[in-house]
């Protein structure tokens, strides 16, 4: 049976004020957590902007070699494995950083 879910950007998540305050990846995770989304998806861009020129395919990087750095992993930082939807991917620099914030967050919501 196929589902339909539903993801949200993280980029669509910036405040991009003029006051610079952002909010912590994890305050974003769990706002898109309670907003009931499904997750969070990649961001995808026709045209690249200027402080990111590279087209990476889903999104875009300073250069060709920033887009080869992407990183696949389960949530618990194992194999990943997409046909039970075990999967975090990343552009690896944050790789690290995500499966803690998700690791919190998932404690959190078991109590």
């Amino acid at each position: 049976m196929q589902k339909f879910k539903v993801y949200q950007s993280l980029w669509a998540m910036e405040r991009r004020h003029t006051d610079g305050i952002e909010p912590s990846l994890l305050d974003n995770l769990e706002r898109i957590h309670a907003a009931g989304y499904d997750g969070v998806g990649p961001v995808c861009w026709e045209d690249c902007p200027s402080d990111f020129p590279t087209s990476c395919g889903i999104g875009c990087a300073i250069s060709s070699g920033d887009c080869a750095g992407g990183t696949l992993s389960g949530f618990d930082g194992g194999p990943a494995d997409v046909r039970t939807g075990n999967v975090v991917a990343t552009n690896g620099a944050i790789h690290a950083e995500l499966l803690e914030v998700l690791h919190r967050v998932e404690q959190a919501r078991s109590g």
